[in-house]
């Protein structure tokens, strides 16, 4: 998961964040943030990438869409906003006017989408005109326990990972 991480923070640089003069205009910060958050949430951890950015805007999502021959003109008027929104995560889709080594390729959300539903999770987009973006992962938190090797030593428990173990081995008091 740690690419799909990389790949959703340099989108919402490469996407979200506006360019400093524009975000000005906009009455915002000229410098831009992205947050990464993690919490727990009974059987998942939740990760939240946030920009405050631009937001991403669903008619221009529908039109590209429409362009690249991935849905109907037709087909695209009976979708709902959030229903379009979710194009992005298709194969070889991509909203950018330029490529650039961030972003434009059409290669990434689709992948970001695969990746997190392998291994039992979700993803979910929440934008705002004019205020940004949020893409949320909900995954399994089976899959974030690292096996760790448990021990007592004068009264304080202590984990180790197993990654970093080579060996265990028990001494008895003489």
């Amino acid at each position: 998961m740690s690419d799909s991480l990389i790949h959703l923070i340099r989108n919402a640089i490469g996407h979200g964040i506006e360019k400093s003069d524009i975000r000005k205009l906009a009455g915002k910060n000229e410098v831009g943030s992205v947050f990464l958050k993690a919490r727990n949430e009974k059987d998942h951890v939740i990760i939240e990438i946030t920009d405050d950015g631009h937001g991403i805007d669903h008619a221009s999502i529908r039109k590209k869409a429409i362009e690249k021959k991935l849905i109907t003109k037709e087909f695209a008027d009976s979708m709902t906003k959030d229903e379009i929104l979710q194009i992005i995560f298709e194969p070889g889709f991509s909203n950018a006017e330029t490529i650039t080594e961030v972003s434009g390729r059409g290669v990434g959300m689709d992948v970001v989408k695969r990746a997190t539903e392998s291994i039992g999770g979700k993803i979910s987009l929440d934008t705002e005109l004019g205020k940004g973006s949020t893409i949320t992962l909900s995954l399994p938190s089976s899959m974030a326990v690292k096996g760790a090797l448990l021990f007592e030593l004068n009264q304080q428990e202590y984990a180790i990972p197993l990654t970093y173990t080579e060996a265990v081995v028990f001494f008895e008091e003489t």
